[in-house]
C-alpha cells in the first residue's frame, strides 16, 4: 500500500532530501525521549515501577494495577503508533514485509544489549546495534546469525545490559566508584584547609 510524501507546516519532505527526515526523526525521538524521563521521574513512574516488580505489593499499598497497566499501554501504543507513521511516511508504502523476522532480532538486539526496564538503556543500545549492523553489512546472509549470537551471548554474560554495568541497583558500577571517589578526594582536600 503506497503512502503519499509527509507534509508538515506546508513544507513536503522528499526521499530525495534525507537530511529534513533525519531533524525530524531527531526531534521526534528528543520529545519522545523528554517526556519518558519525566513519567519515570514521577509518582506514575513509581507506580510503574511498583506495578513491574510485585502486583500483589502494589495492590497492597493502594495501586491500582490495571489503571496502570492500561496507562501503559495507552502511552506505548501512542508512541509506537506516532514513530510507526513516521517511518511509514519515510519508507513510503505499508507491508508486512518491513516488519520481518530481521527487524525484531536488531530491536531484541538493542534492548538487551543497552538493558532492559533501565531508561536510557534502549537508547544506548540502540546506537550500539545500529553501528554493529552497518559494520557487519558486508556478512549479509551471516548478519542475522551473529545478531542471533549476540543476544544469547549478552543474555548468559550481562543479562542488565549495559546501562547495568554503568548503573547497578546495589551502586558498585563505575559511575557510582567515581563518584564516591570525588566525594573522598573533596572532602580530604576540605579537611585539609581547616
Amino acid at each position: 500500500m503506497s503512502i503519499p510524501p509527509l507534509k508538515l507546516f506546508g513544507y513536503t519532505y522528499s526521499s530525495l532530501e534525507p537530511v529534513p527526515w533525519f531533524y525530524t526523526a531527531f526531534f521526534i525521538s528528543f520529545v519522545a525521549l523528554f517526556v519518558i524521563y519525566k513519567i519515570i521521574h514521577s509518582t506514575w513512574g513509581l507506580a510503574f515501577i511498583g506495578v513491574r516488580d510485585s502486583e500483589a505489593f502494589a495492590r497492597s499499598i493502594g495501586i491500582n494495577d490495571f489503571k496502570y497497566k492500561l496507562m501503559v499501554f495507552g502511552i506505548s501504543a501512542f508512541l509506537t503508533g506516532m514513530i510507526g507513521a513516521f517511518y511509514a511516511h519515510y519508507v513510503g508504502m505499508l507491508s508486512t514485509r518491513i516488519l520481518g523476522l530481521d527487524l525484531f532480532l536488531i530491536l531484541m538486539v538493542m534492548l538487551v544489549l543497552g538493558g532492559v526496564g533501565r531508561f536510557p538503556g534502549a537508547v544506548i543500545g540502540a546506537f550500539i546495534a545500529v553501528f554493529v549492523g552497518e559494520w557487519l553489512r558486508p556478512l549479509e546472509t551471516y548478519r542475522l546469525l551473529i545478531f542471533g549470537a549476540m543476544v544469547v551471548l549478552l543474555v548468559i554474560w550481562m543479562p542488565h545490559g549495559i546501562t547495568g554495568l554503568l548503573f547497578p541497583i546495589d551502586g558498585s558500577g563505575p559511575i557510582e566508584r567515581f563518584g564516591r571517589f570525588v566525594l573522598q578526594k573533596r572532602d580530604k582536600m576540605g579537611a585539609s584547609r581547616v
